[in-house]
């Protein structure tokens, strides 16, 4: 699985557990459905694929700010709204099997 694929497959599941296209994730919005799957996927990169905050800024062209304001976000959405945090962990399951997937086939 290429570096392409990898980003490919996060937007994808996202996209699906959050409903949208996966190309929307890369629209320069603030609308609420859009923002904060992106946010999920900005704190996957972030956190389970331990990508740096400016690698995740420049797949999105976002400043590293917003970066860091995402995975807090989602850090505090987590701790505060369970049906979020019942789709984050959808997502982190999922997510964990690409890692695999990522990191036993290079």
């Amino acid at each position: 699985m290429s570096l392409e694929e990898l980003n490919a497959s996060i937007d994808k599941i996202v996209a699906d557990v959050w409903m949208i296209e996966p190309h929307e994730l890369m629209r320069r919005t603030r609308l609420r459905h859009i923002a904060e799957p992106r946010q999920v996927a900005i704190y996957i990169r972030v956190t389970v694929f331990h990508n740096k905050e400016a690698q995740a800024a420049m797949y999105y062209k976002l400043n590293r700010s917003t970066v860091y304001h995402a995975v807090r976000t989602v850090a505090e959405l987590t701790r505060t709204n369970r049906i979020f945090r019942d789709r984050l962990n959808l997502v982190m399951q999922k997510a964990e099997l690409v890692k695999k997937i990522y990191f036993d086939g290079k």
